[in-house]
Parts: structure tokens; C-alpha cells; sequence
């Protein structure tokens, strides 16, 4: 297994468990291990938690198992890691807080392998940008339409139960930037996993200076948890401050503007916008900077989240 290159500095804590894991395998010949060590460190990390006797959130989903596959890993064990960092966070003890940052950093890792950016490689999927106005009908065809897959409608369901937990933290930095809450709420949900212990711009552990790109960011900043000025950071970063328009169609197209446009070329519909939709079957650009037209994001989409979060009434567009 190829170790991590996260490291995990737990100060003035004790640390409940040695678990060799810290993540990731870079190799596709290892996904049957590294699924077997991510599954490994979820689970003994949940046990701590119990050990603590941590009280649940309410949100965790049915139907936890052991062992999760190349394929699960991210759809059932990102909740699984949110809600055990939101657990330990609850909780003043040394213990607790060293719980806390082993599951962010395993939460960064897992971020990082499934994320829909390949920003760390050749920019192959931004593709030519299309004025607003040409698609402008497209975007409210594909939003009227959009059903979440019924196979989806748990874990899309948790996604909306998770931002609207957060929205007052979301609400804070919508305060000071005049984004939405719910446009920065979706963003956090795509570019970190909703990691609270890692930075906006692409997940990376608040324990430091982003590593990949946008690399030794935020420039001004209060190390080592301040996740609000970093956020602030990063949305000033991909260019969200300072807008007017928010309606619907804007908001997609900055969505789709961020993540690129090369979906179009493809004749796919963006995953970073409808993925567990019926708008999506399959085809992403994986990490190494090219399309595959098999494989699956198992990501939700922006636009999937939004159509929740106004079909549960939390907002309108």
C-alpha cells in the first residue's frame, strides 16, 4: 500500500488509535487494497467513537458495513466520515478532537481521490466556453426535468439534511461575500466533502497552506482551524465574489465554468452538475486529466442538490 501524502499532527492530544493507513494508493492495481485499509480505518475510527460513547448526529446512514469497495467508497463512506468528525467535534476531550482530525484527514484523502477537478493535470476537460445566452434554455430544460435517481435518493437525501444542519456556518461567510448560503453550501459539498477541517479550495487539511492546486493558499490566513477566512478565500479565488446575478441559470453556468465545459464536446451533461440525476448515466475525466466514458461520478451534482434543497422548501430559485 503507498502511504499518504497527508501526515497526520495531532498537538496536545491523545491519540486513540495507531492505524497505519493515511492514505492513498496511486496505483489502480491497489484499489482492492486501498479500499480494504480505507474501510479498516473507517470502521476502528467509528469504534473509538463508541468507545467515547459520542452521540450520534441523527443523519448517519443505515445499513453501515465492514468492508467497502473501490466502488462505495466514497458514496457510503463519506457520510460515515462527516458525521464522525461533526461526533468528535461535539466533544471537548482531547481524545474526541485527535478523533476529529484523523477522520478529516482520512476524508481529505478520500476527497481528493474521487474529486471531478483533475486540476493537478493538464486542464483536458475545460473545453470553449459557451456564451450564458446559448444555453441559457438548456440549463432550465435539464433543471425542470431533473429527478434523482431512485437508487440515489438516500444519499441525496442526507446531502440536503447535511447543508441545511450547516447552513448557519454557510450563512456566516454568505454574510461577508453576498454568495448565496446555498450556492457555497453546494461548493463545499463538491470541493470538500463538507470537511469543516479542510480548506475550501479543494480539501485540502486545514493543518496547513493548500498542497495541490491552488497551491500555498490562502495567503492571509489564521492557522490552524479558521475554515470561515479560508473559504472566503477560496470563493474570491474561483471568482464568486463581487456578482450581482444569482439566478438559476447563472448559478449553473458558474457551476459548470468552474468545473469545464468539456462534457459538451463529450455529449454527456455535466456530473459536476447532475450527477444521481436522470440527467446522468456515466462519463467523467478521471485523475489523470482524461475522459472515460464508463466511468461513474459518485459524486452529487450541483444542480441535484440545489432541485433538494428547493424541493424540501429551504430555497427558491
Amino acid at each position: 500500500m503507498t502511504v499518504s501524502r497527508r501526515k497526520l499532527v495531532v498537538t496536545g492530544a491523545i491519540v486513540l488509535c495507531a492505524h497505519p493507513f493515511l492514505l492513498r494508493s496511486t496505483s489502480v492495481n491497489a484499489d482492492d487494497s486501498w479500499a480494504t485499509s480505507f474501510s479498516e480505518s473507517l470502521v476502528a475510527y467509528e469504534n473509538d467513537a463508541s468507545k467515547l460513547s459520542l452521540p450520534p448526529t441523527g443523519r448517519t446512514r443505515a445499513g453501515s458495513v465492514a468492508q467497502l469497495t473501490e466502488e462505495s467508497a466514497y458514496i457510503e463512506g463519506m457520510p460515515r466520515l462527516v458525521d464522525l468528525i461533526e461526533r468528535a467535534s461535539s466533544s471537548s476531550s482531547p481524545e474526541a478532537s485527535a478523533l476529529a482530525d484523523k477522520a478529516a484527514i482520512l476524508l481529505s484523502d478520500l476527497n481528493d481521490r474521487e474529486h471531478m477537478v483533475p486540476r493537478r493535470f493538464a486542464q483536458t476537460n475545460r473545453g470553449p466556453r459557451p456564451p450564458l445566452t446559448s444555453i441559457r434554455d438548456d440549463y432550465l430544460r435539464l433543471f425542470k426535468n431533473c429527478k434523482t435517481r431512485p437508487e440515489f435518493a438516500g444519499v441525496v437525501n442526507w446531502y440536503i439534511q447535511t447543508i441545511s444542519t450547516y447552513a448557519p456556518r454557510y450563512k456566516e461567510v454568505s454574510s461577508v461575500t453576498s454568495i448565496p448560503w446555498y450556492f457555497i453550501a453546494i461548493v463545499h459539498a463538491l470541493e470538500a466533502s463538507f470537511n469543516f477541517r479542510a480548506h475550501l479550495h479543494n480539501g485540502d487539511p486545514l493543518s496547513q497552506r493548500t498542497v495541490h492546486v491552488p497551491a500555498n493558499k490562502p495567503d492571509r490566513w489564521l492557522p490552524p482551524s479558521d475554515w470561515k477566512s479560508s473559504a472566503i478565500d477560496a470563493l474570491t479565488e474561483q471568482g464568486f465574489t463581487g456578482k450581482s446575478d444569482w439566478g438559476l441559470e447563472r448559478m449553473l453556468y458558474r457551476w459548470e465554468a468552474f468545473n469545464g465545459f468539456g462534457y459538451r464536446a463529450k455529449g454527456v451533461n455535466s456530473p459536476y452538475l447532475w450527477s444521481f440525476s436522470t440527467n446522468y448515466t456515466s462519463g467523467k475525466y478521471k485523475a489523470d486529466g482524461r475522459y472515460d466514458a464508463n466511468v461513474i461520478s459518485k459524486q452529487c451534482g450541483a444542480a441535484v442538490m440545489l432541485k433538494g434543497l428547493v424541493n424540501a422548501g429551504l430555497v427558491t430559485v
